[in-house]
């Protein structure tokens, strides 16, 4: 009899701990929520791996600036009818990562073009994406938007992001996908991981499939093959390409340039490879985010002030009008 008390005791107690830990995460979550909002939420997708999911508004960097994801799933305002669509295509540096929705290049490149009141400029940049990525999306929005421009920003650490060879990684990859999804939503997850350097997997991306260690040379052919595709699709559709360089700031990255720029040589792209020089005007700090390395408010204005400055040079402004 005493043996079973002390067990219904030791039930109880049990139960009540656990309900407790429940509660005081629940008040950690929602505090967490208060202060810094929500955390960016993503789907999973067989051939992407990973998508924006749509009508949000939250941080991709907890303490960072937020962003806006309309109901398409891309960044910025809804999108409106436009006969002159610009798409922007690119990774984080594209999507704006850690900086406000109208400090983005692709928002000031819009409001440079609003006088044109027929063009649209559509940011489809996500964080961590790489060339297959953009190559994908390219082709599925094509039919809904016609864009007539299509730009895409590129930087060397995109060739490290590659699709799966083995089909049979490729399922293991996204059944944990699914899983981190839910977790990445869960806020205190991420502040214990950003705050104190807690392991649980909360980030999302292809971290796995990112290829570590291996020479910019040996990732190119692979790169190439996307490159080419995105090519051929804007130039079968009569669609001007621009393709933008952005360089690492504290590193020499000459073999991509040169790679690019060789590749680019014979074809019909307006290649945008002189950032750098425009940058040079600046310290390095003034040019990325503090603390995590991303194109700052500053370096977005400087890179759609040229974008700008290449279209009206080459006239592409006169067929918008």
């Amino acid at each position: 009899m005493v043996e079973h008390m002390n067990t219904k005791k030791r039930i109880i107690n049990i139960s009540i701990s656990i309900v407790t830990i429940l509660i005081v995460l629940v008040i950690f979550e929602i505090t967490i929520r208060l202060i810094y909002g929500n955390h960016l939420a993503y789907d999973v997708d067989k051939e992407l791996y990973w998508k924006l999911k749509p009508d949000q508004r939250g941080y991709q960097i907890l303490g960072f600036s937020k962003a806006t994801i309309n109901s398409q799933g891309f960044r910025g305002e809804e999108l409106e009818d436009k006969s002159f669509n610009i798409f922007m295509l690119g990774g984080s540096y594209t999507f704006g990562q850690d900086v406000e929705d109208n400090e983005t290049f692709p928002h000031l490149l819009g409001k440079r073009l609003e006088i044109y009141e027929n063009t649209q400029v559509i940011n489809l940049g996500v964080p961590g994406w790489g060339l297959f990525q953009e190559n994908i999306t390219l082709h599925r929005n094509y039919e809904t938007y016609k864009p007539r421009l299509v730009i895409l920003t590129l930087t060397e650490p995109d060739f490290v992001k590659l699709k799966f060879d083995d089909k049979t990684k490729e399922k293991e990859y996204l059944t944990r996908a699914e899983i981190r999804t839910y977790f990445r939503e869960i806020s205190f997850l991420s502040f214990l991981k950003q705050k104190i350097g807690f392991i649980f997997a909360t980030n999302f991306g292809a971290t796995e499939n990112y290829v570590r260690g291996v020479s910019t040379e040996v990732l190119w052919p692979k790169n190439m093959v996307e490159l080419d595709s995105i090519y051929n699709f804007t130039m079968e559709r009569n669609i001007t390409f621009v393709l933008v360089m952005y360089p690492k700031l504290e590193a020499d990255n000459k073999k991509f340039y040169n790679l690019v720029m060789n590749y680019t040589e014979d074809k019909q792209i307006i290649l945008i490879n002189d950032l750098d020089l425009k940058f040079n005007a600046f310290k390095p700090e003034k040019l990325m985010v503090e603390g995590k390395g991303h194109p700052s408010p500053l370096a977005h204005e400087i890179v759609a002030e040229r974008i700008f400055s290449e279209l009206e040079n080459r006239g592409i402004i006169n067929e918008i009008e």
